[in-house]
């Protein structure tokens, strides 16, 4: 893998993430996750409703056909923008009359962004990087495993992953390390920042962002 080549493409996407094209404004992309969508599974069950009518309601929603959670924290850019559109025709709502705060907020309303794990997928993915795993069935955990190897703070470099794990040893949460200006930064998509959603900050900080002592320095097996 050129290292050099893989950081230079991954780096137009997160600027992509950073910098989303709705209505002739710049967006930061915001934080989704498909909670909702897994507690509306729940709801169903709880009021009995048969799986065959369970199926058909949440390929409704996972196809799109609702105005709520378009491609469920897994979107790309392009994805993303075109799902804002699309959600603010549906809802009748003219974006080109809105601030790009307001913008931002109608997207956090209809459940529009990304999450961890699609984020760095869709980076990775669109600097050419192969997973056997499709986005939409991808979590933090699909970084781990095969797919890697821990590593230590001595060997990062452009490319690696940051992975945090729970106390029950389940991975929660990940973010793509990558290089610029003889600096390595972490990009990532998260709720921890206030709005939530994807930011870029320094690898030096990153015992600050997480809590300490569960993270997990991995790299990618592609050599």
């Amino acid at each position: 893998m050129d290292v050099g080549k893989v950081t230079e493409l991954a780096w137009k996407v997160v600027d992509r993430y950073l910098n989303l094209e709705v209505a002739g404004k710049k967006i930061c992309c915001p934080y989704f996750t498909n909670h909702a969508g897994m507690c509306f599974i729940k709801a169903m069950k709880m009021a009995g409703i048969e799986e065959a009518e369970r199926r058909k309601i949440m390929t409704a929603y996972n196809s799109n056909q609702l105005p709520y959670g378009w491609f469920r924290g897994k979107g790309t850019p392009e994805q993303i923008e075109e799902a804002t559109t699309g959600i603010a025709k549906m809802e009748e709502v003219d974006l080109d009359k809105a601030t790009a705060a307001g913008i931002g907020e109608f997207m956090r309303v209809y459940g529009l962004g990304v999450d961890c794990s699609g984020f760095v997928y869709n980076v990775l993915t669109g600097a050419g990087i192969k997973f056997e795993r499709e986005v939409f069935k991808a979590g933090a955990f699909t970084f781990a495993g095969k797919v890697s190897r821990q590593i230590t703070d001595q060997e990062v470099q452009s490319t690696d992953l940051i992975l945090v794990k729970k106390i029950n040893g389940e991975y929660s949460h990940v973010a793509l390390v990558l290089e610029k200006g003889g600096e390595l930064w972490i990009c990532q998509s998260t709720s921890r920042v206030s709005p939530a959603g994807v930011v870029v900050s320094k690898f030096t900080d990153r015992e600050t962002m997480f809590e300490g002592g569960r993270l997990e320095l991995r790299r990618l097996n592609l050599d």
